[in-house]
């Protein structure tokens, strides 16, 4: 721990940087914005407290990486839609600074406790394993929760900071911690959101099975909070008392007058006040006057084995715990975040209580679990609309009833070739900030026409010889400004490019205008566009005897990955053998272009390796088609068709 002082309004000073603002401009902005602290700069003071670790930096390239949309639920004809990202939230934060920059109302965080147990992700080649931070960009089904001090403090204080930039004026955070690392956490909030921002802490307790041990049993979590001086939302909840229990014992109802149409309810979480409030076409009134006001020790049980919630997902929370969090910090149509959504209870009860909300996992186990309960959850809304209408002052669902899912940072372009290229060039372009034009260039930005080289090709001699020609053709169209003449750049943005280009450029731009070729590998080396994984096969037929042989198989999106994840470190992780990265294999050896029954199911075990030869007789002759399905380590598929005749 160090005291020192940070420059006033550092912080807090709203950034907003226009559209056309170049990159390294933005970058310098970003870095100044977000004050990177180094052994150099930090002056020690007395008064503020400031944890220090070693590394300690803010994020020197806040980078902007476009969405893609990749699904879309519930009613597609809805004129807004909430959000589910997949993908490193960093990157996903970053993506949201664009859009909704001082928009957000309520953000629930639950991020890892650093508690060394299995729950980030923990990648598995065969024969090695890598254990990653919750940063790499290697990701598995898996969990491990397995940090250092200094990994998992950076990890925390750049997401930080990201979340306190996208919050709007009346903003409430609330941060889930246990004891791990509930000391540490703290001092960080104060350091980005200021001590006197500080709101409650919030004691989480529940029951648990417990064992012999020699210590107190842990049977509570801590929610930190804090707000927005005083301009945040603050929803009174009050909580019966004994005396009241007692008293609404058997209808938990204080009144019902049926002349006025109207029915006074003190708790409406009871299955028996929610059975009679859908039964009423009544108005409820919650009588508010009842009970005493909620302290900051919450006693809610863990879900229930059988409960209809469960998703048995780890790390999953109560419904129970994130409805208070909501109805407390937040008002029909606010905004609701989490970026750490694990099992999506925070979208599920924010869609229940009439909130926008946007979450986001890097995991593909949490968007499939979300996916399937926010489904569950607006089906139950669209045909029980009078118990919502009875939650809400208009009698309206104040949330669409429909969601979409994006990809930040893992584009696919499995679509035909033109739809495939139109979808590189429309991420690139956002990615660089370039506005779409109608002509030989495909964008233009600031005082830049921008050309997108095929990224099925490099960058070759020819390509910009066409683009000189026509520069040569149409010279006064390149015109920037006339006084003093000054003419637009042209940047070529490539996905590789021929060794000697520059040198070309150089010697055979006769034009105004300065040429300069920009390759995303060097440039926009963080961007990941998914491609399909290739397997070579041997698929022979003797009479009535099939035999399959993968002889290689090889996965882009994972070795880009890899190359990423090796950068900089002295060890490095090496694939020695193809069959590594293959997860399983199956086979059905009859496909009729409907249904894929596998008859040769290949799942090895931990450490063990597919088998790779395969073999199957056939009892019936005719023209047969043999279907292949691998599947990698990343969850990345590859189905393949071959036509073989029995005799």
């Amino acid at each position: 721990m160090c005291w020192s002082k940070q420059p006033e309004g550092i912080v807090n000073r709203p950034l907003i940087l226009k559209q056309e603002t170049s990159t390294m401009v933005r970058s310098a902005l970003y870095t100044y914005h977000f004050f990177v602290m180094t052994e150099k700069n930090i002056i020690k003071a007395k008064g503020r407290p400031m944890l220090y670790w070693e590394g300690k930096t803010a994020q020197l390239n806040i980078e902007y990486y476009p969405a893609q949309e990749k699904e879309v639920y519930g009613d597609k004809e809805s004129i807004d839609f909430n959000k589910i990202f997949w993908g490193d939230n960093f990157q996903v934060l970053s993506h949201l600074l664009k859009e909704y920059r001082g928009k957000i109302n309520l953000i629930y965080i639950d991020p890892p406790f650093d508690s060394k147990a299995e729950y980030i992700k923990n990648i598995k080649f065969k024969w090695q394993v890598i254990k990653g931070k919750e940063q790499s960009l290697l990701e598995d089904v898996q969990y491990s929760d397995i940090w250092s001090k200094d990994e998992y403090l950076q990890f925390m204080f750049e997401r930080l900071l990201l979340l306190k930039e996208l919050l709007d004026n009346d903003w409430i955070i609330y941060l889930h911690c246990d004891w791990h690392k509930s000391h540490h956490l703290r001092c960080l909030m104060d350091e980005v959101f200021w001590e006197d921002s500080f709101l409650s802490e919030i004691i989480w307790h529940y029951e648990k099975w417990t064992s012999p041990w020699s210590n107190f049993q842990k049977n509570h979590d801590t929610l930190l909070t804090y707000k927005k001086w005083n301009n945040y939302t603050f929803n009174e909840q009050r909580e019966i008392t004994d005396n009241l229990k007692d008293k609404y014992e058997k209808w938990y109802l204080l009144g019902w007058w049926w002349w006025a149409e109207w029915l006074v309810v003190y708790d409406d979480t009871k299955p028996k006040v929610k059975e009679m409030i859908n039964s009423w076409k009544y108005k409820v009134v919650y009588a508010k006057s009842d009970g005493k006001p909620l302290s900051d020790v919450w006693k809610i049980p863990f879900i229930n084995p059988v409960a209809s919630e469960r998703t048995d997902y780890p790390t999953q929370k109560p419904e129970a715990l994130l409805e208070r969090i909501i109805k407390a910090s937040s008002n029909p149509w606010d905004i609701v975040m989490d970026c750490f959504m694990w099992s999506g209870t925070t979208c599920a009860v924010a869609q229940k209580l009439g909130r926008r909300w946007i979450c986001c996992d890097i995991n593909t186990g949490a968007i499939n679990t979300t996916i399937k309960r926010l489904n569950n959850v607006i089906e139950e809304q669209k045909e029980n609309s009078k118990s919502d209408s009875n939650i809400f002052s208009d009698g309206k669902i104040n949330t669409p009833l429909a969601f979409k899912v994006y990809n930040v940072n893992e584009y696919n372009l499995f679509k035909n070739k033109d739809e495939g290229i139109q979808t590189y060039k429309s991420i690139l372009m956002e990615s660089y900030w370039v506005e779409a034009v109608r002509w030989y260039f495909d964008g233009k930005m600031s005082s830049s026409y921008v050309k997108i080289i095929d990224p099925n090709r490099i960058l070759s001699k020819k390509d910009v010889e066409e683009v000189i020609k026509h520069i040569q053709e149409q010279q006064e169209d390149y015109i920037y400004t006339n006084s003093p003449l000054k003419y637009y750049d042209i940047d070529l943005i490539c996905s590789g490019k021929e060794l000697d280009i520059e040198a070309f450029i150089k010697k055979h731009n006769t034009t105004n205008c300065i040429i300069k070729a920009k390759d995303i590998l060097i440039e926009k080396e963080g961007l990941i566009f998914k491609e399909k994984p290739t397997v070579e096969t041997s698929v022979s037929i003797d009479k009535n005897q099939l035999k399959i042989s993968i002889k290689d198989f090889i996965s882009p999106v994972l070795m880009k990955k890899l190359e990423l994840e090796n950068k900089n470190k002295s060890e490095k992780v090496i694939i020695e053998d193809y069959k590594q990265i293959i997860d399983s294999v199956a086979i059905d050896i009859d496909y009729d272009w409907k249904l894929f029954n596998a008859e040769i199911i290949d799942n090895p075990w931990k450490k063990e390796v597919i088998k790779w030869e395969y073999e199957w007789e056939y009892t019936t002759k005719w023209n047969k088609i043999v279907a292949i399905k691998i599947i990698d380590i990343l969850g990345e598929e590859l189905f393949e068709t071959y036509d073989v005749v029995v005799k």
